[in-house]
């Protein structure tokens, strides 16, 4: 089975905020530009920037949106397998040919 691009999107903020966050934290501990004249290193504050970051903050909320709508989707079609579900156990007898049809359906279905 194929991943979603969405899920993979999605997996891929989450990992990245997973690294930001101990580097933000270690950044906090001592005072700004301490040793960048002895490194000749520059600091980026990459938790600003995703903060700020109109082109980032409107992608997040797209693949919000998008989500949100699968959910919805993955929702009505387990809705749909629950009522083919009740259908099954009320209008057919356990054993017989309708039956049988409809546990085949329904495991299409999942």
């Amino acid at each position: 089975m194929k991943t979603p691009p969405v899920v993979l999107k999605t997996l891929a903020a989450a990992l990245a905020a997973l690294v930001i966050a101990p580097v933000a934290h270690a950044q906090q501990q001592s005072p700004k530009g301490v040793n960048a004249k002895k490194f000749k290193v520059a600091v980026v504050d990459i938790g600003y920037i995703f903060k700020n970051h109109e082109g980032f903050k409107a992608q997040m909320e797209s693949m919000k949106g998008e989500v949100s709508a699968i959910e919805k989707q993955l929702e009505q079609k387990r809705q749909k397998i629950v009522a083919m579900e009740e259908t099954k156990q009320k209008q057919y007898t356990p054993g017989s040919q309708e039956y049988s049809k409809m546990d085949d359906d329904i495991a299409k279905a999942k």
